[in-house]
């Protein structure tokens, strides 16, 4: 099948949420041609692994930092730091009204509750930028 008649998949994608931000984890092994758009209430997700495509969009609940956010291509996965523009916990990821797509998960993993202060996740290490070269801010 050529790539406008192949059938678009959605890949398997984890969040949790800091006061400040949102971590989204797209979880897509040997991701090419990752596209990431992040724009103040909307994130949008486009890659090709294993010869089908995969894409998602998100209508978020709250206005994030289209400068300061920043994603990540590895062989796994696809992180992305979603800051957001207000400090304050989200009543849940998704804009109101929007369903929940059943590829969408809770991210126990890295998951911290309102009261927890078990602090940020330690991504020393883990050089964003010279990973991907760039933010939501780049085209």
């Amino acid at each position: 099948a050529s790539p406008t008649t192949m059938a678009t998949l959605h890949p398997r994608m984890k969040w949790c949420e800091r006061e400040d931000k949102v971590y989204l984890t797209i979880e897509l092994p040997d991701a090419k041609d990752a596209e990431v758009t992040i724009e103040a209430r909307e994130f949008t997700f486009r890659a090709t692994a294993a010869g089908a495509t995969y894409e998602e969009r998100i209508a978020l609940f709250a206005d994030v930092s289209k400068e300061k956010s920043t994603y990540a291509v590895t062989e796994r996965q696809v992180f992305c730091v979603l800051i957001k523009e207000e400090a304050k916990w989200w009543e849940r990821l998704l804009r109101e009204g929007e369903k929940k797509p059943a590829n969408l998960h809770v991210d126990f993993d890295r998951w911290a509750d309102e009261d927890d202060d078990a602090g940020d996740i330690d991504t020393s290490g883990f050089d964003m930028q010279s990973m991907m070269g760039g933010g939501g801010g780049m085209p």
